[in-house]
Parts: structure tokens; sequence; C-alpha cells
């Protein structure tokens, strides 16, 4: 290849403001190039100590340079990371798993110091931090709709009780979320097994097909969404009480009780 006068255009990106550094291309392009990788890693084989005895001593010039950088170029950075996971996926998702196993207890402990720290911390942080959360999350799943229905479904297929839990713990929080309710998730499946599927109002055999799961003290009357405020009952019994009623409940606890 021929070199190029100064201030001639590159002939990778084409821009003529600023000079040539080797080959007819300016400085950036050819540090992209293999030649200048080489040179780059041979040079800091050979000088080693001497750079990171220089970047210790500047650290807090070069953690706020990289910040800055990294603020100013946030979706090229992260377009860059897609695309490399992309083409290496089972290489990064080997790595992950290695790092897990090897730091797993400190990692568990700081996710746990995160949680507090969210549950703890400013409200307008907290809302502000799942907003963003949930803004990436709609975005990925605009643009990969169908591949994540397919990932959806095969779950769901794989594990059927573990999806009508969830379903059901969705159903009640849509329920209940006016009376600021916390709703977890129950094993139901454990509940008729524990009660021996019969139910705690008229004290009768539970077929499957009647099977509901009903709150010995309404959540409307204070009741919390737990195992031992959960009962199995006919669904034709559990709709004719309703939340109100509160009477066949009681007899139910008084008869555990005694």
């Amino acid at each position: 290849m021929a070199w190029a006068r100064k201030f001639d255009a590159c002939l990778s990106c084409g821009k003529t403001d600023a000079p040539h550094h080797a080959h007819g291309l300016c400085l950036p392009c050819y540090n992209k190039t293999p030649d200048a990788k080489r040179t780059d890693a041979a040079y800091y084989t050979a000088h080693r100590g001497e750079i990171q005895l220089y970047r210790k001593i500047h650290k807090d010039e070069f953690a706020a340079r990289d910040k800055a950088y990294n603020q100013n170029h946030l979706e090229e950075k992260r377009v860059q990371r897609r695309q490399y996971y992309e083409a290496h996926k089972a290489l990064v998702q080997a790595k992950r798993h290695i790092y897990y196993i090897e730091n797993r207890e400190r990692l568990l402990a700081q996710k746990r110091e995160r949680r507090l720290e969210m549950k703890n911390g400013d409200a307008t942080v907290k809302d502000l931090f799942y907003s963003k959360g949930r803004a990436r999350g709609h975005e990925y799943y605009l643009k990969n709709k169908e591949q994540v229905q397919a990932s959806h479904k095969a779950w769901q297929q794989a594990n059927p009780e573990r999806w009508r839990a969830l379903q059901s713990a969705k159903a009640i929080r849509r329920h209940y979320h006016l009376q600021a309710v916390k709703v977890g998730l129950i094993d139901y499946s454990m509940i008729g097994r524990r009660d021996r599927m019969m139910c705690g109002i008229c004290h009768k055999r539970v077929a499957k097909k009647d099977f509901s799961i009903d709150h010995i003290v309404p959540l409307s009357k204070g009741g919390v969404h737990a195992e031992w405020n959960l009962q199995v009952a006919h669904l034709r019994h559990n709709i004719q009480r309703g939340a109100g009623r509160i009477p066949a409940q009681m007899r139910f606890a008084l008869d555990v009780v005694n």
C-alpha cells in the first residue's frame, strides 16, 4: 500500500481533518488494525510494571475519564455488548457460570445488600430504578416479541403447576391491589394436600373441578395472603360466602384451635 501525504483523506474513514499515522490511515483507524494491536501487546508486555504503576498513581483521573466516556457512548457500548454476546453466546454463558460458582457467596451477599438498600432507600430512587428496568424490558420485548413468546410458552409447558400458581398470584394481586395487600407466591397444591381436599366451610370433600382457595380472614378485613390464612373450599361456597361474611370462616378457625 502506498504511503499517503499528510492530511490526505484517510483510506478507511475518509476524514481529512487529521494527519495520517501509518499506511494511509489516521490514528483512530490505525489503532483498530491487527498491526497496531500486536504492537500495543508487545509494548505492554515489555513495560508492564511501568504501565501498571502509572495507572495506579493516576487511577482517579483514569476512572473519571472512563466514566465520562461511558456516559457519552452509553448506547454505542450497549450495542457492542449485545453484538459480542450474540456472536460468542456459549463462551460468555460458560464464563458467567464459572464466575458465579467461584464467587457465589459474595454475589449473594451483594444482592441481599442491594435489596435492603432499595427497601429502605428513597422512594424516588426506587421508582426511577424500576421504571428504567421496565422500559428496557419492554423495549427488548418489542424487538424480540416472537422469541420471548416462544420461550414463555416452552417454560409454561415444562412447568404447568408453577405457571398456574403464578397466574393465581397475579389474579389476586390485580384484585386486591387497591387494598395494599402484599401477595406472595403460594403452592396451592400443598394447601390441598394439607387440608386433604376437605372444604373449610361445609367440611365435605372437594372435587378437583370445584376446587378453590378461600381466605380464613378476608383480605378486606385485614387478613393476609399466607398459607396459614388459606383453606380449601368449594367454589360455589366461596362465591356465596363473599368477602364480608366471616361466621363460616370463624367456625372453621375455632374448630382447628379446639
